[in-house]
């Protein structure tokens, strides 16, 4: 009897674990969004990976304040496009090398999140923060800080 107890106590286990873990398998947390985010800033660069982390990016839905060295730029209303083609622009110095991550950090608070990353490329170390604003289950970026 104890035997048969044991048993059936191990199955229903390994039921509410294999469960648990689908679960959390199905459900992304805002934490593992912002560092898939993070991931489309490393690797080697290429339209197709600057066209990724601009999917994080809706200057029709959220406004975005664009800071490089000492150049400030706003992109709203109907200028997705123009953002767009500044992302391409100051990347493409850096095209067909890699960007490697050398330190990454996450700060949620509420419906705000900064997202901080430290890349080494050809042309040297880069700094960049991001602001970004919770909208439905995604964020997406509203200030972006670029220094080398």
């Amino acid at each position: 009897m104890l035997r048969r107890f044991t048993i059936y106590a191990f199955i229903l286990a390994t039921a509410v674990g294999g469960i648990a873990i689908a679960a959390d398998a199905l459900v992304l947390t805002d934490e593992e969004r912002l560092e898939a985010f993070t991931d489309t800033l490393t690797g080697d660069v290429t339209d197709q990976r600057i066209d990724l982390a601009l999917d994080f990016a809706d200057p029709d839905r959220e406004p975005v304040e664009l800071i490089s060295g000492h150049t400030r730029s706003f992109y709203d209303d109907g200028q997705g496009a123009e953002l767009a083609e500044r992302a391409h622009h100051e990347l493409a110095p850096l095209a067909g090398s890699e960007a490697t991550l050398l330190q990454r950090t996450i700060q949620i608070n509420g419906d705000e999140a900064l997202v901080a990353v430290r890349v080494r490329t050809r042309e040297g170390v880069i700094d960049a923060s991001f602001n970004l604003t919770r909208h439905g289950d995604g964020w997406l970026i509203r200030k972006v800080r670029v220094q080398s």
